[in-house]
């Protein structure tokens, strides 16, 4: 188990899902990805210390999409920025 690098603690929650502010878990919440015609978000979980709120990891657990991640530039090109 991986310690909090902020206040060395081990109570870390791990797995901790991502919503949206209203609480119903639903939403536009996560990682963006694109599919053949459409985009789509990939749940995003981070590992938490529970003592002093440092999240210590973000990631995805579904890699087996078949599109690709969006990113910033992308976004900004398709809008003419």
């Amino acid at each position: 188990m991986p310690l909090c690098p902020h206040c060395n603690s081990a109570n870390i929650k791990q797995g901790v899902l991502w919503g949206n502010q209203d609480g119903s878990g639903t939403g536009s919440v996560g990682l963006i990805y694109r599919g053949w015609m459409l985009s789509h978000l990939a749940t995003v979980h981070s590992d938490l210390c529970a003592d002093c709120g440092t999240v210590l990891r973000t990631y995805v657990t579904d890699l087996e999409h078949k599109g690709e991640w969006a990113t910033y530039d992308q976004y900004n090109e398709e809008l003419g920025s």
